[in-house]
């Protein structure tokens, strides 16, 4: 588990077969699932295409907030997420706080924060969790998957440099 080389103490694991393409009904039902058993205080998302689309279908089905792509984070004291994102067109930033209901939720924009070093740090412990679908119950197919690289439109959010060129520029 790489997460461990980042100092993570748990690493929540649901292995299922229908879990391998990302559908939003069966991610969203893993997850709410592993919430329910779990109850954690805070659930971090990121703010990508998937990130988004499970989040909010997450919120939804666990009746929480969710603040959404979220350009900084905090925790107050008394464990109150205070989830900082752009309004107004990026002019304004605002702190949101979930007040009265768990788990808080929000999405993070890449690259908010830093990547820590790795450490040397031992294993962890790998909590499996059991969670199981029949693909008969999702209502959504994966007929095909195009990579990133056979997609038209590459993924910029991503790119540690991007190089553009064209006219007018000498």
């Amino acid at each position: 588990a790489e997460a461990f080389a980042y100092d993570a103490d748990l690493v929540y694991l649901v292995e299922e077969p229908l879990l391998t393409d990302y559908r939003n009904e069966p991610f969203t039902k893993a997850l709410t699932d592993l919430v329910a058993a779990y109850k954690p205080e805070i659930l971090l998302l990121g703010a990508t295409t998937l990130g988004r689309d499970l989040a909010g279908s997450v919120a939804t089905t666990l009746l929480t907030g969710l603040t959404a792509d979220c350009t900084g984070l905090d925790v107050d004291a008394d464990g109150s997420l205070a989830a900082t994102r752009p309004t107004f067109g990026g002019s304004l930033l605002c702190t949101i706080y979930t007040l009265n209901c768990r788990p808080q939720m929000a999405t993070v924009r890449p690259r908010v924060m830093r990547m820590p070093q790795r450490s040397n740090k031992p294993i962890g412990r790998i909590i499996r969790h059991d969670w199981r679908m029949c693909e008969e119950e999702i209502v959504t197919k994966v007929v095909d998957f195009l990579s990133d690289g056979q997609s038209e439109n590459a993924n910029l959010a991503y790119a540690d440099v991007v190089v553009a060129g064209g006219l007018g520029l000498g």
